[in-house]
């Protein structure tokens, strides 16, 4: 079972526009409103693959059922914590003509040190079963950087690999502990290392750079790039497929997904790339966070490229 934590749930509004005039009018064309977060965008993907998988995480009071019933309406198992606040509202603008998403994420409510303590403990009682441990996104105001590496270091002691996907000082603090994969996109990856990478060769040494300091695997996605994947000395890139984009919205989560997947198969190298970049393109064609569906994934996991470098 793949156990996928979410610290920051939130409800995103997607206004789906043709041709965004920035401070100007705009009308959409279409809008929709889904419950969702970056760990449950994995487990949503992991539950139509057919894996098995479960959400934990902080639940908004201010909310009200609004994210067990979005759990329970995908099938997913959740262990949820209760806290005082309400979900945040993150706003995304899709643009049919550019192809481009323009996002407003908000913080979050804050939380108490003794919402974290409670939170840590739910986490804790929660392992036991977990095959895969996926710690994806933000946190809210209130819970402290290193809240990944504890959460990792935990997991480890129990032989449970963990994957991150988060940015900045949380990212920075879950490196300390040696996850098994990571999956910083360009920017995270610049701000984690320091410099521009501004070639691929810059693009490899920085991940080979990360595998030095302990970090098992390194997927670093390029957006219409493509994304390269490098474990110990070996290196694999995908530059994907030109298909028709209808929102890049949990891409990365679903990506984060497909190699969840394909690492429970015992899948490596190659496999795994391409496990994780049809994901992301079977989420790249539905609006909204209307997520990789497993017919997509099946479609696209005979066709995505994948060469060693």
């Amino acid at each position: 079972m793949v156990t996928a934590v979410t610290l920051n749930p939130c409800v995103d509004l997607t206004l789906i526009v043709s041709g965004l005039a920035v401070g100007g009018h705009n009308e959409t064309e279409r809008t929709r409103q889904d419950v969702c977060g970056k760990g449950i965008n994995v487990n949503i993907v992991l539950q139509h693959l057919g894996v098995e998988t479960r959400a934990l995480g902080f639940e908004f009071k201010g909310s009200g059922n609004a994210l067990r019933d979005a759990l329970e309406r995908q099938q997913i198992p959740y262990a949820l914590c209760p806290v005082e606040g309400e979900m945040r509202v993150n706003t995304k603008v899709f643009d049919l003509q550019s192809r481009e998403m323009t996002e407003i994420n908000s913080a979050g409510c804050p939380v108490t040190a003794a919402d974290v303590e409670r939170m840590t403990e739910l986490f804790a009682a929660s392992l036991p079963g977990t095959d895969l441990l996926v710690l994806n996104g933000s946190a809210p105001p209130g819970v402290p950087d290193g809240i990944y590496r504890r959460m990792a270091e935990l997991a480890h002691e129990r032989g449970i690999p963990v994957v991150v996907d988060a940015k900045g000082a949380m990212l920075r603090h879950a490196l300390e502990a040696g996850p098994d994969l990571i999956k910083p996109n360009l920017e995270e990856m610049e701000q984690l290392i320091g410099r521009k990478l501004r070639s691929f060769s810059e693009e490899a040494e920085a991940c080979r750079e990360l595998i030095g300091r302990g970090v098992g695997a390194v997927c670093l996605t390029l957006g219409k790039g493509g994304a390269l994947y490098a474990q110990g000395e070996d290196l694999w890139f995908s530059p994907g497929l030109e298909i028709p984009v209808q929102s890049l919205q949990g891409a990365g989560d679903s990506l984060v997904a497909g190699f969840c997947a394909a690492m429970l198969r015992g899948e490596r190298g190659e496999a795994l790339l391409r496990s994780g970049v049809a994901a992301a393109h079977g989420s790249l064609l539905h609006e909204g966070t209307h997520l990789c569906e497993r017919e997509d994934y099946e479609h696209f996991l005979k066709l995505i490229p994948v060469e060693r470098r």
